[in-house]
């Protein structure tokens, strides 16, 4: 599937939550804008857009995204049906 990094920080409802940066097996490169939807004390939900200066094949709908923590690692889910509702299990490097 390629490379994810995620890079977050804290946010109210509705503000900022922070960038994903994707790297497919080609190289061609995503970022994602994440918006905080909801947060319920052990569920954060997201919703990600795709940002303007992506590459022309990336489908720029917003979607849902759910990070839940699995460990010391964190799972990342996602909706998006054009992208293949992509899952992938990341670890913390900073």
């Amino acid at each position: 599937m390629g490379t994810f990094r995620v890079t977050v920080h804290q946010a109210r409802v509705g503000e900022p939550l922070g960038r994903l940066r994707r790297t497919d097996r080609t190289g061609a490169v995503c970022t994602d804008l994440l918006t905080l939807k909801k947060f319920t004390g052990t569920r954060l939900l997201a919703t990600s857009v795709g940002a303007k200066d992506d590459h022309p094949g990336r489908d720029p709908a917003p979607h849902q995204i759910e990070p839940a923590p699995v460990g010391d690692d964190l799972r990342y889910t996602s909706d998006s049906a054009p992208e293949g509702h992509p899952v992938a299990e990341l670890t913390k490097t900073g």
